[in-house]
């Protein structure tokens, strides 16, 4: 586990206020796990799209394969460039993304359109060893992709759209440094960033951003978009990471019922298609289980206070979470 280094004191008084109002639970969600059958300790679920569903899972060797899921049958997709592996990590129509590993452990973004792969490389990308070092894409809406790669300053924010590489600034710091973006619908882009000692989530509109954070005291980390609402997950400074919806006006909690409730445990949502999320969560024995669910409209969830209490970030979290953490 790593402990942040953030401000201790200024978390340590924000601990003892209970905050209330405006964080709902929602009730009544039925999720449907998806455990791939030759998973072995491990399954992700990352990006929706109708019915279909993909992530990655782990077999017996600790290789980490891509797949497909149609609501009946698991369809393994490796990219045939992946030496040491390679996950899909969303889904638009016929159309998914992921990220390859090479014999190096260089990591390459790829689409995938049902027949052919597609390389998908930032020109700035660093060659060297350093921690995930490469290129890695997280969601596409039609030719739009966005994602982040590796720099001599941190993980640097993009959006491609066929052609052509955009950065995506940090909207504290104004550079293209700790910052990710990990959704994509139309023209909204959402992710989140590590900048005057926090990490929040955003929402960019091309022109302007809106920053998005759970609780003061709470790490934010924005994850996919639809229409208005945004899913990600938050996590205080100790316990286990929980799901949330944002609407425009109020934060939904979302925890699977069978997430464990230790600090390398907990929930995470990771996409949205309409009133349909998937995501993650780890249970009581540290095993993680990927899960889709319809959620409700907000209309029918019911309003709950949330008493803050002490807590600390769990290390090991989709989409390079644990980078910004070390820096916090």
């Amino acid at each position: 586990m790593r402990t942040p280094t953030l401000r201790r004191s200024a978390i340590a008084s924000l601990l003892s206020i209970a905050l209330f109002a405006s964080v709902r639970d929602a009730h009544a969600i039925l999720f449907t796990t998806l455990d791939h059958p030759l998973a072995v300790g491990s399954t992700s679920v990352s990006g929706i799209s109708g019915n279909k569903a993909v992530g990655s899972y782990k077999d017996s060797t600790g290789r980490r394969h891509g797949f497909l899921y149609d609501g009946s049958t698991y369809t393994t997709i490796d990219n045939p460039l992946g030496v040491t592996g390679s996950e899909l990590t969303d889904i638009d129509g016929n159309n998914m993304v992921g990220t390859y590993q090479d014999s190096s452990g260089k990591y390459h973004g790829f689409r995938y359109d049902g027949t052919s792969y597609t390389t998908i490389d930032h020109p700035f990308a660093f060659d060297f060893p350093i921690p995930r070092r490469g290129t890695e894409l997280s969601e596409i809406d039609g030719t739009n992709i966005v994602g982040h790669f590796n720099s001599a300053f941190g993980p640097a924010a993009f959006s491609y759209n066929g052609s052509a590489f955009t950065p995506i600034l940090n909207p504290v710091t104004n550079s293209n440094a700790f910052v990710y973006a990990t959704g994509i619908d139309g023209n909204l882009i959402v992710g989140h960033f590590q900048g005057g000692g926090q990490i929040q989530g955003y929402i960019f509109d091309g022109s302007t951003y809106t920053l998005l954070s759970v609780s003061p005291s709470a790490y934010t980390f924005a994850q996919g978009i639809s229409g208005s609402r945004v899913v990600g997950d938050y996590q205080f400074t100790s316990g286990p990471l929980h799901g949330f919806l944002y609407d425009g006006s109020t934060y939904t909690t979302i925890d699977h019922p069978l997430a464990g409730s230790a600090s390398q445990d907990g929930t995470e949502i990771l996409a949205i298609s309409g009133n349909f999320i998937a995501g993650n969560y780890v249970d009581a024995s540290h095993i993680r289980h990927g899960f889709i669910a319809e959620v409700p409209e907000p209309s029918s969830l019911v309003l709950l206070g949330l008493g803050i209490t002490g807590v600390a970030l769990y290390g090991r979290a989709r989409r390079m979470r644990s980078s910004l953490r070390q820096t916090a």
